[in-house]
């Protein structure tokens, strides 16, 4: 069994509202796990020895499923205000460590095929250049998670939007890392991607009548 990274705390941002997708899309099955956000936070648990999951306030399921899992939460009290200000929401946590960690790894609860060696992969790619941003590439593409160093960090404090994150840290200069896994692009924003992605049920949610 290897050992879990201390100086990498991972980051699952799931405050979104899912907009396009219609519904709370993280509660989709996702064999062998019974949700896609458990899907997510799986390789993240395997290879992360802390991991904190971003929730709107009043999220009873998602703060259940933090339970039931093991990992901690950071509520995002702007999530509206997109993923750059759920990101921001986790830099207090991260702070008030006991051991504060030098990077976070963050994740998307919508992305359930990333593979537990591809994180593996990240954080060691991140350890030879502790002052980069490191991003996975596959198939011409950069995806998701992606390393920020602990250095970057103050430049997320006033991030807001969706694209927030990407015009606040210089990406131009990020590592690329090759990976074969195409889990770091898959990620599910309406329903015909969850046709796509996600594996079918063994059994149906409910019985038949």
């Amino acid at each position: 069994m290897q050992s879990l990274a201390t100086d990498v705390t991972a980051v699952l941002l799931a405050a979104g509202q899912a907009r396009r997708f219609g519904s709370d899309k993280r509660r989709l099955p996702c064999p062998p796990h019974d949700s896609l956000m458990a899907a997510a936070l799986a390789p993240l648990q395997a290879v992360c020895g802390r991991v904190i999951v971003v929730l709107r306030p009043g999220d009873a399921w998602g703060a259940l499923q933090c339970r039931r899992l093991g990992v901690d939460v950071a509520w995002s009290f702007q999530h509206h205000l997109g993923q750059a200000a759920s990101l921001a929401a986790v830099l207090p946590h991260l702070a008030c460590s006991a051991s504060p960690p030098q990077a976070m790894l963050v994740a998307l609860a919508d992305m359930g095929q990333v593979q537990a060696n591809t994180l593996r992969q990240l954080v060691t790619a991140w350890r030879a250049a502790p002052d980069r941003l490191v991003l996975p590439h596959c198939q011409g593409r950069s995806g998701n998670p992606r390393i920020i160093p602990a250095p970057l960090w103050p430049l997320l404090t006033n991030a807001t939007g969706d694209d927030g994150v990407r015009r606040a840290l210089p990406w131009a200069q990020a590592l690329l890392l090759p990976v074969h896994d195409a889990g770091v692009l898959q990620d599910v924003d309406t329903p015909q991607d969850a046709q796509q992605l996600l594996p079918p049920r063994a059994t149906p949610p409910y019985p038949a009548h």
